[in-house]
């Protein structure tokens, strides 16, 4: 009786593959993530009545007035920053109490609108790229794996050339 053959066993996936994938992917999340975090760190809100306490304490060194938002950006003398809002009517009280107190005032300017975004658009066109380019490495290996493997497409290529026996 002839002797079958049995296909080789299919090679396990490389572990390689899916490290440089892990790879990629964090470095994509590497990059959105730095783009997002370059924003300013927000003031932590505060009462107005604490405001005043430190004023009158003298523990503001300088503030930002935006009169627009009726907001006021404070850093204090130990190093903290707060944001403090304030009403229309207590404009006046709030800029006159802080020069006499001997902070440094400033006024926020008007920011002019500008089609704002772009660093996070590229970012973002970034991450994509990255993306397509894996895939597309994947998509190489994966190919070059089913072309090397003779066995699936053809299990007598795997059994190799006929035998004397087989010929008689």
């Amino acid at each position: 009786m002839p002797e079958i053959a049995t296909p080789a066993p299919r090679p396990l996936p490389s572990a390689r593959v899916p490290a440089v994938l892990v790879t990629l992917v964090a470095l994509v999340l590497l990059i959105v993530g730095a783009s997002l975090s370059q924003a300013a760190a927000p003031y932590p809100p505060a009462p107005y009545s604490e405001l005043i306490r430190q004023i009158d304490a003298h523990q503001v060194k300088r503030a930002v007035i935006s009169n627009k938002a009726h907001t006021v950006k404070v850093r204090l003398t130990d190093g903290r920053r707060e944001l403090v809002t304030f009403t229309a009517a207590q404009s006046a009280e709030l800029r006159a109490k802080l020069k006499a107190a001997g902070a440094k005032v400033k006024f926020a300017r008007q920011k002019k609108k500008s089609g704002g975004g772009h660093p996070l658009r590229y970012a973002a066109g970034a991450g994509l790229l990255l993306l397509v380019a894996a895939g597309g490495g994947f998509y190489v290996v994966s190919r070059r794996r089913q072309v090397a493997d003779p066995v699936r497409d053809d299990p007598a290529a795997a059994a190799g050339p006929p035998r004397e026996a087989d010929r008689t």
